[in-house]
């Protein structure tokens, strides 16, 4: 058994819960392709049986998130979880200039990972060290933001008192790889000169992927069936947003083999939305399960394709 998964979290349970959930499902190993944080709900991409192998191209994959910020706030945590830290009003601050400065935040930008993150420092992640009462000081890493767009910016709902005197801005993101959206809402704030945390964040796409393919948490339990049957095939999961190609079992026995082949001996199935350059996936003609990862690779007589990674 594997295969992809697409589930929604919903805000409260860990990304390692729902993991959990399939896997006594399945009963198989299991892998998410990119944590979700307890408080934050969304599309979960996991990794079933043998495609745990390929979740670093399901990571690899632009990722589409909704939040609301709080200006005027931050806390510890980066998000309404935590430990307020700082307060201040926002004064004269309007949906012009917040959008003038997420506009300057589009594009490859440095950042540096929240301390509350399950990024790993000498093998233990920085969230845990930091509830253990230690310093965490995280080496900023490049990413790309290709879109962000504030959408509202509205007083918080008069019953909420914790919020009283802050704005709540509505931002829609698209990004890489390793983009922390509490720490682009905290250095969005930083640019206005004003502290902010997140208060609710939404993953909506993973790739080409979006709300509209998951599985809700509650049924990992509650029906089985309808779990199993969403259960996407590896390549049929990938040729969504990677070029892909087909060939015949002797050329796949090669690149499977480690060999490099001639990309005049595969087929084209499907251009993807990944550049080519990044890889592409290998199916067997007239096969599901077996596929290979591969490379681009210019040869004397031609582009070749290198392999990988092999799923068989």
């Amino acid at each position: 058994m594997s295969g992809m998964l697409c589930v929604y979290k919903p805000a409260g349970p860990r990304s390692r819960e729902v993991v959990d959930a399939v896997e006594a499902l399945f009963g198989c190993k299991a892998g998410h392709a990119g944590a979700l944080d307890g408080p934050a709900e969304g599309l979960l991409v996991v990794c079933v049986g043998k495609a745990t192998r390929l979740s670093e191209e399901v990571m690899g994959l632009e990722k589409g998130y909704e939040a609301c910020l709080v200006l005027g706030l931050s806390t510890d945590t980066g998000d309404l979880s935590g430990v307020p830290v700082e307060r201040e009003e926002p004064r004269g601050v309007s949906l012009e200039d917040l959008r003038a400065v997420a506009l300057s935040m589009v594009g490859e930008v440095w950042q540096r990972p929240h301390p509350y993150s399950s990024v790993k420092v000498d093998g233990v992640r920085a969230h845990e060290m930091r509830r253990r009462g230690l310093e965490v000081e995280l080496t900023p890493r490049l990413v790309e933001i290709s879109y962000l767009r504030v959408l509202s910016l509205e007083p918080p709902d008069e019953a909420d008192e914790a919020l009283r005197g802050c704005l709540v801005a509505r931002i829609r993101v698209f990004c890489s790889r390793g983009t922390y959206v509490r720490s682009l809402a905290e250095d969005l704030g930083r640019k206005l000169g004003i502290p902010s945390c997140v208060g609710w964040l939404k993953r909506f796409s993973v790739g080409s992927f979006g709300e509209e393919d998951a599985v809700p948490y509650e049924a990992l339990r509650a029906d089985p069936l309808r779990v199993r049957e969403a259960l996407m095939d590896p390549f049929d999961f990938l040729s969504r947003d990677y070029p892909s190609y087909v060939c015949d079992e002797l050329t796949f026995r090669r690149l499977s083999n480690g060999s490099s082949v001639p990309l005049s001996s595969l087929r084209a199935v499907g251009r993807g939305r990944v550049p080519w350059w990044r890889g592409f996936v290998v199916g067997v003609l007239g096969r599901r399960g077996p596929l290979v990862v591969a490379l681009p690779q210019r040869g004397s007589g031609g582009f070749q394709a290198r392999p990988l990674k092999v799923m068989v």
